[in-house]
């Protein structure tokens, strides 16, 4: 959590139910975080970082695509639609995660 936080993303845990209310399915989005962190090289940091690097060129009309390479520089297929949906959805789909 402290990663997405120095990334800027507060406002993924802004609308958090209190402490005590829903707190297993904070901790498994938590898990889910940690996994997410664990199996990109560099961490959700650096997801982050290339995201905003793209949107960036994209805003500005470079040919991103032109610099990915057959891995797709680096980019890795996340459950993170998954992760995002339960957090747009206050959490309503966090129970299908797992």
């Amino acid at each position: 959590m402290d990663k997405l936080l120095a990334e800027g993303q507060s406002h993924l845990f802004a609308q958090w139910p209190a402490p005590g209310e829903r707190d297993e399915d904070k901790q498994r989005l938590l898990a889910q975080l940690r996994h997410l962190d664990a199996s990109y090289a560099g961490g959700l940091a650096k997801y982050i970082q290339n995201a905003r690097e793209l949107l960036k060129d994209s805003k500005e009309g470079a040919a991103q695509l032109a610099r990915l390479s057959g891995d797709r520089a680096g980019w890795a297929p996340l459950q993170a639609g998954v992760v995002l949906q339960a957090l747009a959805t206050g959490f309503s789909t966090v129970a299908a995660m797992t």
